[in-house]
């Protein structure tokens, strides 16, 4: 009778474990550093590389898109292999090994509120995140790049999005609103500016206003911002404004 209550406490307390490791994983993390087997820290891109746990899968995307399903074994993570796109991208596939190399098999990992770190078994691949803020991972300068309103796409070479803390501003005409961020739902309102005629933008810039204020719906793609509507049907592009960070 001892016996069996002892195997129940210790089953009770692997699952205990189990459960909190897991819920402390779901959610989206940051990469800040990996390093490879010779200990020397990998060159990262200018964008954020992000992975999503949830629920027991883990997703992510560098050059490909990749997913696989994992498992909390005490301090390690038990990887399925990984499915991913097979597209070649020579600047960042030394990167994207490194990531999807500790995403196979056994992986040791520490986990707490907003740290998260993997290693392979022999330790020789370390990967460090932090939980990802997108209100604070979006803010910055950006470049629209596109606007697509149903089927039909527009380029677009000089209006801007600047965010900074809960404002926006930008734009051949100087404009400025309201920016906010509730889980995954972003939020443009309040948007006034000036008048002046600006060639090709004046021409675009009411409709590119009222898409920005439709939007709610985002994702970082390599690097750019994607804002939709509700529906998905109109879509606003951008890329980062390295120049002026």
């Amino acid at each position: 009778m001892k016996k069996n209550t002892l195997i129940l406490m210790f089953l009770l307390m692997f699952f205990t474990f189990s459960s909190n490791a897991q819920t402390a994983l779901n959610g989206k993390w940051k990469l800040l550093s990996i390093t490879n087997s010779k200990n020397e820290s990998v060159k990262l891109p200018n964008w954020e590389i992000l992975l999503t746990f949830e629920g027991g899968k883990v997703s992510g995307l560098i050059c490909n898109n990749f997913s696989g399903s994992y498992t909390v074994d005490k301090d390690k993570l038990n990887f399925t292999e990984m499915l991913s796109t097979l597209m070649l991208c020579n600047d960042l596939m030394k990167v994207e090994s490194l990531v999807t190399g500790v995403l196979q098999g056994n992986t040791l990992f520490s986990v707490s509120e907003n740290s998260l770190t993997l290693s392979d078994l022999s330790q020789t691949t370390t990967a460090k995140f932090e939980k990802a803020n997108f209100a604070e991972i979006l803010q910055g300068k950006w470049k629209l790049v596109s606007m697509r309103v149903g089927e039909k796409e527009s380029w677009v070479e000089k209006d801007t999005l600047n965010i900074e803390k809960d404002q926006i501003s930008g734009g051949c005409n100087n404009y400025g609103g309201s920016f906010s961020l509730t889980n995954d739902e972003i939020k443009f309102s309040n948007i006034i500016s000036t008048k002046k005629w600006c060639r090709k933008s004046s021409l675009i810039e009411n409709q590119y206003f009222q898409l920005l204020e439709s939007s709610t719906l985002f994702r970082l793609y390599r690097g750019d911002l994607l804002l939709w509507d509700a529906k998905q049907k109109n879509r606003l592009t951008f890329s980062r404004d390295l120049k002026k960070k």
